[in-house]
């Protein structure tokens, strides 16, 4: 897992993406670290306290937090948009890092990995999979075009050029078998079973919030 070096507001502080793990690089304690990203999410970007959570654990909170104190500006019109996975549901970590691929069997939505395993880091990929591990997801939304990661390898943050770009993404990821889930509408469509979202996906028009949750971002069909 990537580890990523996170500056704002005079603190610096080290990420592991969705694992949540991180550290004091400097003379502040943890504790008090984490209280400061914590305040300036509600304070500052008007964040909900269990949104808060969330990214302060897997540090999209410090990533927002550098581009705020940067002077970053965006608008409607070239949003930002963040990835959540829910911490405490493995399937979604899971589905983060690889997609439906290798997710326990029986889960709605899993598929076995084309070869049996995830390809390691210099194997071509197998037909149907479009991104290896980790950070799977957001290695695909930021291979698209019109879409830039601001969180330094974390696959968490990113910038779209325009909204035409964040409509045209959505239909690029229910096209991809790896991340395709299938909605309440789709399933009932076909008497099928619909599957769980595992990800939720949020964007910001400025940096002084508030976060909207874009269910337009359909990673199900």
């Amino acid at each position: 897992m990537s580890t990523a070096v996170l500056e704002g507001n005079g603190h610096r502080c080290l990420s592991d993406g969705v694992h949540g793990r991180r550290k004091s690089v400097d003379d502040k304690s943890e504790d008090g670290l984490l209280s400061d990203v914590r305040s300036r999410l509600v304070k500052e970007m008007q964040f909900p306290e269990d949104l808060v959570e969330v990214c302060e654990r897997i540090g999209t909170g410090c990533h927002l937090l550098r581009l705020l104190d940067e002077g970053f500006t965006m608008s409607e019109r070239d949003p930002l948009l963040f990835l959540v996975p829910d911490l405490h549901n493995e399937e979604s970590l899971h589905y983060f890092n690889n997609g439906n691929f290798g997710l326990p069997p029986g889960s709605p939505g899993s598929l076995p990995w084309p070869g049996g395993v995830p390809p390691a880091a210099h194997d071509p990929l197998p037909a149907g999979v479009v991104q290896r591990p980790p950070f799977a997801l957001g290695r695909f939304i930021s291979s698209q075009p019109g879409v830039q990661d601001l969180s330094h390898g974390s696959m968490l943050v990113f910038y779209v050029e325009n909204l035409e770009f964040l409509f045209w993404l959505s239909s690029r990821i229910q096209d991809q078998r790896q991340f395709r889930r299938i909605g309440p509408q789709v399933a009932a469509d076909f008497g099928v079973a619909a599957h769980e979202p595992l990800i939720r996906a949020y964007t910001l028009d400025r940096l002084r919030g508030p976060s909207m949750l874009y269910p337009n971002f359909a990673h199900t069909a």
